[in-house]
């Protein structure tokens, strides 16, 4: 009988090759994965806190900055019930980035900018509602660019429900090291709203009190699971955190503040947005910025559509204060922005009196629709375009 050889032909396992040298490997691997994984249990361990604080109750205490998720790729849709307090909005999928710093893109065109211009505001400035190169901060920067001929960046800050004190954060603590020439802002009723109801920026909502109190009444193997998320899947539980909140129901933080009548006091709350606007205005100025403040458009005085009763009859239902006098402290706090530009003579851009006030421009008492964005970035353009020689030179 002849032997069968083939086998000795074959290249077969690394194992059956050389079996010592592949069970050599195998443990020197296993010794080091073992290594490496007491290694970061030890790291782990080491971070826990119980040894500084008791072991029932941790609280962290930070400052609240109020901005995008950095580096957000997605689309924004306005659902029905945001669909019902608006006349001129179109439903649909509006694309929604942020960059590196959580500004609102398109932001950083040139990596070697002549000028970099800034906007700060609320939600009338992020412009979420509108086609992407239509917002106004963009389209501010990109007008400017094309008659200008030199290089500008134009950065959006605007953060829905953002008040001054925010921007005044956002400015000192994120903007101020970006080198900027130009930083405009434009707030109103959001400052309104907050004094109305709170009596002072210094308040504790839970989303836009300035300090944020977290307080965790957990175990060890709580912070040593929660630490492993952060180190090991931080980036997966992120986008799992932002797929569920989008589907959650809201809370609503001024729940305590409904069906109470809000006590005005206007000297007040009027001193404490003007503060504020002279905050922004000598922080520009001490770091050699330019600083522009603009008023907020707005169909307050519109009484003949729906949509600006529906807003007005909430007001009147949830806080017992009525038109007149709620229109009454918008307009003063427009006037609040005029004078403090003229105090420190800096250029106020009254958007409030340029913009038509209606529903072809504005799909809700303050909210631009598309054509209110483009109107108002050709008025801004044409008021920024005398700074941009004082602004080149410093």
């Amino acid at each position: 009988m002849i032997a069968n050889d083939n086998n000795k032909n074959k290249p077969g396992s690394c194992f059956y090759r050389n079996p010592k040298k592949t069970i050599l490997i195998f443990v020197v691997l296993s010794i080091l994965l073992m290594v490496f994984s007491a290694e970061k249990y030890l790291d782990l361990i080491n971070r826990d806190y119980s040894k500084i604080y008791p072991e029932d109750i941790r609280t962290q205490r930070c400052i609240r900055l109020r901005e995008h998720i950095p580096l957000f790729n997605g689309a924004v849709r306005p659902d029905d019930l945001y669909m019902k307090g608006t006349d001129s909005l179109v439903q649909k999928d509006y694309l929604f980035r942020t960059d590196g710093d959580g500004f609102i893109m398109p932001s950083r065109k040139h990596e070697q900018p002549d000028i970099n211009i800034f906007f700060l505001g609320g939600s009338t400035t992020e412009c979420e509602d509108i086609e992407e190169k239509n917002r106004f901060p963009y389209l501010v920067g990109a007008i400017l660019e094309n008659k200008s001929g030199i290089k500008i960046n134009s950065f959006n800050s605007g953060v829905s429900g953002n008040n001054s004190l925010h921007s005044i954060n956002i400015l000192y603590n994120k903007i101020v090291p970006m080198n900027p020439s130009i930083v405009i802002m434009m707030h109103n009723i959001n400052d309104l709203n907050i004094l109305l109801l709170t009596k002072s920026y210094w308040n504790v909502t839970r989303t836009k009190s300035p300090i944020q109190v977290i307080v965790e009444n957990k175990t060890s193997l709580y912070y040593l699971l929660k630490t492993m998320k952060n180190y090991f899947v931080p980036n997966l539980y992120q986008k799992v955190m932002q797929f569920s909140s989008s589907r959650s129901i809201k809370d609503d933080e001024f729940s305590d503040f409904r069906r109470k009548k809000v006590d005005v006091d206007q000297d007040k709350i009027i001193n404490e947005f003007k503060k504020n606007l002279q905050t922004f205005i000598n922080i520009c100025k001490s770091r050699d910025i330019t600083p522009v403040l603009m008023t907020m458009a707005n169909r307050l005085q519109d009484d003949r559509t729906k949509v600006i009763d529906e807003y007005f009859a909430r007001m009147e239902r949830d806080y017992e204060i009525n038109r007149n006098e709620y229109k009454k402290l918008f307009d003063i706090f427009n006037q609040t922005i005029i004078e403090l530009g003229r105090i420190n003579s800096i250029i106020v851009i009254d958007l409030a009196k340029e913009i038509p006030p209606t529903k072809e421009f504005m799909y809700d008492v303050v909210h631009f629709n598309d054509s209110g964005s483009v109107l108002a970035a050709e008025y801004i353009s044409k008021k920024l375009f005398p700074l941009l020689k004082i602004a080149d030179s410093k």
